[in-house]
């Protein structure tokens, strides 16, 4: 019996000491450094098969900073070029322009947005989304080499502030 306690106390303090898994893929290094950007990180719940988070990249210039999470994975055909980006910045923002086909889709706390996806290239881009309408910081997804631009929308959508 005293055996069996010592290793319950054991197992019970390794698991209290274990680290939480990685927000969307992110390590506690990374994320101390986007937390210096002093604005929410937004980070994706949902990614498509095989996605693991390749890069995070911050801008922090002439009045415009933000941060840039790009994941890599199996592209339409298989081979990993696919690639998804989560993007914020601050400042002006210009539209996404117009592709072959949009694909609504709603965010739970930012509203209803589209993914203007470009069938040929498969590629493409979604609204700006801002938790505070016309109010940055902004938000958006970008895709290439997908599947569809349905997977996109998907992503978008499950954006959730990282805590």
């Amino acid at each position: 019996m005293h055996k069996s306690l010592v290793f319950t106390l054991l197992l019970t303090t390794a698991l209290a000491q274990a680290k939480p898994p990685a927000i969307g893929g992110i390590s506690e290094r990374q994320m101390r450094t986007l937390r210096t950007l002093g604005r929410p990180i937004y980070v994706p719940t949902h990614l498509p098969a095989g996605f693991h988070l390749d890069q995070v990249t911050t801008t922090m210039a002439d009045h415009r900073e933000g941060y840039t999470l790009t994941y890599r994975g199996p592209d339409n055909s298989g081979s990993f070029s696919g690639e998804i980006e989560v993007e914020m910045v601050t400042g002006e923002i210009g539209s996404v322009g117009s592709r072959d086909t949009q694909i609504p889709f709603t965010h739970p706390t930012m509203g209803k947005s589209i993914v203007d996806w470009n069938d040929k290239g498969h590629e493409g881009v979604t609204e700006w989304l801002a938790a505070q309408k016309d109010k940055g910081p902004f938000y958006h997804v970008t895709g290439e080499n997908l599947k569809d631009g349905k997977d996109l929308a998907r992503v978008a959508e499950s954006l959730r502030p990282a805590r």
